[in-house]
């Protein structure tokens, strides 16, 4: 255990970790380690006890809550959502599509990005206004396929409430939370500020000025504060003790019965498809090494979270970060942890240099704009574009994300490997290459 443990506290030294990391074996604590800041600005530290957004780590809860109502005989994973939600106008959605991301819907954040008022925050209540009026295209008829979207969550949210009579918060408190003693754990996010006592706050990178700053000092992450009523796919917080709580929880039936429990934590199979990897509310994974891992992982501006359940050994994994880090590195870290709790080979993870921005002058972007798209029909289509004096890229059905200059024609996103190389030939723009994890795909433009 000594061995273990001093281990896993060179992984965190290691990887100058600003966050905390849980891990246990069989409810029993092995190690649980907080290092950084919870607020950069005022100097104050992490510790074991502090507080983080979960960002998509509230799924899992979210739909623990549709199975207590489903137990207690008031809905059933088969009903249409249009039976719950009035004008709801795509009639053959079901709960169950929704609890597994198999609906069609299309991400709602893009339709709040453009058709909603950024000077109001936006509710659960709002975005099903939002489908109701714009209707716009499923991604595919429910059931067919699988795509993951935090809209089928914030409808979970809204079937919740009008299935209890409760609020979101309240019922989530009331049937999950208090049951259960989770005292740091509540539904919370920026309508309902309300001074939160060790509380993480979230910090993102900024390229230009080569620090870490709050998520709304950038307007490409204005969402944080207009979509900051929204919850459901995100607003649970919590710490890695009340999680913990909760993931022992669910080796018993304090919430649910077993056999609701085994339907939520199996894969999705759809017709002529193999089998999904993810349940009802669960990223499901079998793995040689360890076995059956069922858990989940959530992001959001200043915050990355990890929730890993390997159920076959009750052993426990919890991650969760208040600043905006490297995915690979990220990822990395994870696996060495995991690792490491199996007594596995392990690699201490080397933290990356943070790419900085060079100052150029922004009409020097202005031949970039343009549609790209890679030769093949299902491949990137891509738009560049300039916005309130930044270069954009926004992919397909995806958000916009910040361009930052290398040159006056490479750039980069921030947090990935992806650099995008723009291509000028006789002062014009012919296509882009698209560099990622050491592969090239060429954009065209269009």
């Amino acid at each position: 255990m000594q061995n273990r443990t001093a281990r896993l506290k060179e992984l965190v030294e290691y990887a100058e970790l600003n966050g905390v990391l849980m891990l246990a074996e069989e409810g029993n604590t092995i190690f649980h380690h907080a290092s950084g800041y919870a607020d950069r600005e005022n100097n104050r530290l992490l510790d074991g006890d502090s507080i983080f957004e979960l960002a998509s780590v509230s799924k899992p809860f979210t739909a623990i809550a549709v199975m207590i109502l489903k137990e207690k005989g008031y809905l059933n994973f088969d009903d249409k959502v249009s039976d719950w939600l009035g004008d709801f106008p795509y009639e053959d959605v079901l709960i169950r599509h929704l609890l597994n991301h198999t609906s069609g819907l299309p991400e709602y954040m893009q339709l709040v990005m453009e058709q909603w008022d950024h000077e109001q925050i936006a509710e659960n209540r709002d975005v099903l206004k939002l489908l109701i009026d714009y209707s716009p295209e499923v991604y595919f008829k429910p059931g067919e396929h699988w795509a993951y979207t935090n809209t089928n969550y914030v409808l979970l949210a809204l079937i919740i409430e009008e299935v209890s009579g409760k609020t979101f918060a309240d019922y989530m408190k009331e049937e999950i939370f208090s049951t259960l003693g989770m005292n740091d754990t509540f539904v919370f996010n920026a309508k309902y500020n309300h001074g939160i006592k060790n509380y993480a706050l979230g910090h993102v990178y900024d390229p230009s000025s080569d620090e870490y700053v709050r998520p709304n000092s950038f307007s490409d992450l204005a969402y944080v504060k207009y979509m900051g009523g929204i919850q459901g796919d995100g607003a649970i917080n919590s710490n890695a003790k009340d999680l913990l709580i909760f993931d022992q929880a669910l080796y018993t039936e304090k919430l649910v019965s077993y056999s609701t429990l085994r339907e939520a934590m199996s894969q999705t199979v759809l017709k002529g498809e193999e089998p999904i990897g993810y349940g009802l509310g669960w990223v499901i994974r079998e793995i040689e090494e360890t076995g059956m891992m069922v858990g989940h992982n959530g992001g959001w501006p200043g915050y990355s979270t990890c929730f890993c359940r390997f159920i076959d050994h009750n052993k426990t994994l919890i991650y969760l970060c208040n600043e905006e880090v490297d995915t690979e590195f990220e990822n990395r870290i994870l696996q060495a942890a995991t690792n490491i709790l199996f007594d596995l080979p392990y690699i201490l993870p080397e933290k990356p240099q943070h790419k900085k921005a060079v100052e150029i002058e922004l009409n020097e972007c202005s031949k970039l704009e343009g549609t790209y798209q890679s030769p093949d029909e299902e491949g990137l289509f891509a738009k560049v574009f300039i916005e309130n004096g930044h270069l954009y890229l926004q992919l397909s059905g995806q958000v916009k994300v910040a361009l930052h200059p290398l040159s006056v024609t490479k750039f980069f996103i921030k947090n990935t490997s992806i650099e995008i190389n723009f291509s000028i030939q006789n002062e014009q723009v012919s296509h882009i290459y698209w560099e990622e994890e050491g592969e090239t795909i060429v954009l065209n433009k269009i």
